[in-house]
């Protein structure tokens, strides 16, 4: 990598890049479009040579700008044993704070997403990272299958939860509509008593003006008493077999309401029985 004519050559390690003595670019990676060497790795180098202790670099982890972070987690990729780098940047594999690594010349990522970069690939923008173990690598790729199958499962559990509560829901609207028509039918059984006692009421006043009204015409003309007491008997013949009729009527209607009323009783049974199933099943 070249640098200007007034830059000096250094090295860290053999692994840090040649660096030129006027960074100019605020970018997380290390060499941008045309040779220049990015001033976070002109940073790198600076931070090598004075050895951070461990409050330093976790101040620079939970710093409240995320170039200061990113520096953070590529001098931890750059200077610690990879045994421990699972340690490092497990607590920041969730972090949605973002970054630009180019500067405003590519796509943000967030910090979540750099930390397990840093952890899956051995480049960082055309730059090596060096080689982690391959047994390391290994405790490290299957730590990452168990934590997103923890993600997976946790998710799985908030959807079985909302389902429930959308169920319990449901339950509860049936409950209230239940309510409302065990409403409905005791208004509508009093509605019909007493239309019956009225009819019935006002047949039995019927009976009695007739039957007070025969005697008194009998008392005083026999012959036309008779005749009429004939006429109110066969009269109170019919009022009785009207009253009949409309008894077997009623005893019919009512016997229709309580079927009615057994299969939806019948129904909800069976709705809560296999809600129960359902559960069972789910679970």
């Amino acid at each position: 990598v070249s640098t200007q004519s007034t830059g000096e050559k250094l090295e860290a390690d053999g692994r840090t890049p040649m660096l030129e003595t006027r960074p100019r670019a605020r970018e997380v990676s290390s060499v941008g479009a045309g040779g220049v060497v990015s001033s976070a790795y002109c940073l790198l180098y600076k931070l090598f040579t004075l050895k951070l202790t461990r409050n330093q670099v976790n101040s620079m982890i939970n710093h409240k700008h995320s170039y200061v972070r990113g520096l953070a987690f590529l001098y931890l990729r750059y200077t610690q044993h990879p045994s421990t780098f699972w340690d490092w940047l497990d607590p920041y594999l969730d972090d949605e704070e973002e970054i630009d690594p180019r500067a405003g010349g590519g796509r943000p990522i967030t910090i979540g997403a750099m930390c397990e970069q840093l952890l899956t690939r051995l480049d960082w923008y055309t730059t090596l990272f060096p080689r982690i173990p391959v047994v390391i690598m290994k405790e490290i790729e299957k730590k990452m299958e168990e934590r997103k199958a923890a993600i997976a499962e946790a998710s799985q559990t908030s959807t079985d939860a909302s389902r429930y509560d959308e169920r319990g829901r449901d339950d509860s609207y049936r409950r209230d509509d239940d309510r409302g028509r065990d409403d409905d039918r005791g208004r509508d059984d009093s509605y019909r008593r007493d239309d019956d006692r009225g009819r019935e009421g006002s047949y039995r006043r019927d009976d009695d003006k007739t039957r007070s009204g025969s005697l008194r015409r009998d008392e005083g003309r026999s012959r036309e008493g008779s005749y009429r007491r004939d006429e109110g008997r066969s009269r109170e013949g019919s009022y009785r077999r009207d009253d009949r009729s409309d008894a077997r009527r009623d005893d019919r209607r009512d016997d229709r309401r309580d079927d009615r009323r057994d299969d939806r009783r019948d129904d909800r049974r069976d709705d809560r029985r296999n809600d129960k199933r359902d559960d069972r099943r789910d679970v």
